[in-house]
């Protein structure tokens, strides 16, 4: 659907459609009480199958549409179950599920994405609340190059995608590709469990996160490898370092394969949390030449159940995954 600026529109039910459920471009969209289902990929080349798209290709003077999507359910797609394009959007009590990878390539499978508009370059806005997003393939949440708020989100049981098995992680956060837009968030409240590779990996981006949860992060299952909770790395691109900033609060971060977190040419400040049951509590090393940076900031708890012990930060020669490009 491509609209008038200004006109909102509620879509009640959309099931079986094929290639996308519902795609606004430049238009203000409301979504409410609407049950997006089983979008079915292109019959000719087996692309795509996203669930609700709403994107622009307006210049910044013209301004972003807004986007509001409230009490509803986006499941069994393919690709993107929501995906968001240089676009101010709110996104409340909203469920994203069964996100599989694209049919043609086994790549992809993300439930949530907000992003830079590929057409104008325009940076994404992202308000989230109250909202779960489960069994996606590759990603849960990624923001590229975006601002995005997130607070209550529930982001659980996000497995590799068909293609090689890769990924799996829970939330990205990270430079745009294209315009090397570096990504602002914000998390709170949140829970980030059963993911794959990383529960959380940032780059090119500054993130904060409190009173959040990361829990029981697994290895991706092509060759056993990772397995961390949270991951900040500073990248070479375009001819300039993306680094990555990470200020974690009163968070619980446990039961992660390899480290609780893991910090390759980056900046992380930790305080007043619990890294518990973890291979390794705090792992840093140095990337690309770059230092790192794990200052801890008093009151965190590391070791195992009743077994505490004081927080180190060991460097053993641990490799990165790759930023999702």
């Amino acid at each position: 659907l491509t609209q008038s600026r200004g006109l909102g529109d509620v879509y009640k039910r959309q099931e079986q459609n094929h290639t996308c459920g519902v795609c606004v471009m430049n238009a203000n969209t409301t979504v409410i009480a609407t049950a997006i289902r089983d979008t079915r990929p292109q019959e000719a080349d087996a692309l795509s199958g996203d669930g609700l798209i709403v994107g622009s290709d307006l210049s910044v003077a013209d301004g972003r549409p807004t986007v509001t999507i409230v009490s509803s359910t986006v499941e069994q797609s393919r690709r993107i179950g929501i995906g968001l394009s240089g676009v101010d959007a709110r996104v409340e009590g909203t469920l994203i599920r069964d996100t599989e990878s694209e049919l043609s390539s086994g790549a992809h499978g993300r439930g949530l994405v907000a992003e830079v508009s590929p057409l104008a370059g325009v940076r994404s806005s992202l308000s989230c609340t109250g909202s779960r997003v489960e069994r996606s393939h590759e990603v849960g949440v990624l923001v590229l190059g975006s601002d995005a708020a997130l607070s209550g989100i529930a982001i659980v049981d996000t497995r590799p995608r068909a293609v090689d098995q890769r990924f799996g992680r829970g939330f990205i956060a990270q430079f745009s590709a294209e315009t090397l837009d570096r990504s602002q968030v914000a998390l709170e409240h949140g829970v980030i469990r059963d993911s794959h590779d990383a529960a959380l990996f940032v780059t090119g981006a500054d993130l904060t996160m409190v009173d959040t949860v990361i829990d029981g992060t697994k290895p991706q299952p092509a060759g056993e490898l990772f397995g961390d909770g949270v991951i900040a790395m500073s990248y070479p691109a375009g001819g300039e370092t993306m680094a990555a900033s990470v200020d974690i609060e009163r968070c619980d971060i446990g039961r992660n394969a390899r480290a609780g977190i893991a910090c390759f040419g980056a900046s992380i400040g930790l305080s007043a949390s619990a890294i518990d049951c973890n291979t390794l509590d705090l792992a840093g090393e140095l990337y690309h030449s770059l230092p790192f940076e794990l200052a801890d900031r008093g009151s965190n708890v590391c070791g195992c159940g009743s077994e505490t012990r004081p927080c180190q930060v060991l460097s053993s020669g641990l490799a990165p995954p790759e930023p999702l490009l």
